[in-house]
């Protein structure tokens, strides 16, 4: 019986070293939040590509995006944010919502294939949305800023945004563009 008494020591000290160590579920609860309100942001680009085809407007928008730079650092300072880490990521976000609005407006052109639907007002429907969304984001990257210092957070951010991507089943620019969207989530300044 010695064997049995050594296997079973030996498998609650692993049992406890397991428990201590965080998984990759945790991470992905962790990660979740910021991820699923960054896939609802970008949900929204082709609405807002539809509507900048439509009116022959450009994809970029400078102003508009000093608009929601400087509204998200003053919102993301309420509840604790830094400045520049908060640009970095709303940066980021806005960069990969035209990431897919780009591709959407260049295959809309290649294919003469438009959206059904009529194109939105983006001051009265999508914009409010974003609005919103931006809250979820900022509120995500609260909840994950004990992960952000950690030697292994992109790692960590990287499996979570994989596997939403899979449950979702996500298509290549989706998947892109949600990679890009949250690039800077684990960054500890506001630049790279």
């Amino acid at each position: 019986m010695p064997t049995f008494g050594k296997s079973l020591a030996f498998a609650c000290f692993a049992s406890i070293a397991f428990a201590a160590t965080p998984s990759h579920a945790d991470d992905a609860a962790s990660f979740r939040p910021l991820i699923e309100a960054s896939a609802e942001r970008l949900a929204l680009a082709e609405a807002v590509a539809q509507s900048k085809f439509a009116r022959a407007a450009p994809v970029l928008d400078a102003a508009r995006e000093r608009q929601v730079l400087d509204a998200a650092a003053q919102e993301g300072a309420t509840i604790g944010l830094p400045d520049a880490y908060v640009r970095q990521v709303v940066g980021d976000q806005i960069e990969a919502n035209k990431l897919v609005q780009y591709a959407l407006i260049a295959q809309w052109r290649a294919t003469g294939t438009l959206p059904a639907t009529a194109p939105p007002d983006l001051a009265a429907t999508v914009r409010p949305r974003l609005d919103r969304l931006q809250r979820a984001v900022l509120e995500g990257l609260r909840n994950v800023g004990s992960l952000r210092g950690a030697s292994d957070c992109e790692t960590r951010r990287d499996a979570a945004v994989m596997a939403y991507a899979q449950e979702k089943a996500s298509t290549p620019l989706q998947q892109t563009a949600l990679v890009r969207s949250l690039v800077g989530v684990c960054q500890l300044s506001g630049g790279r």
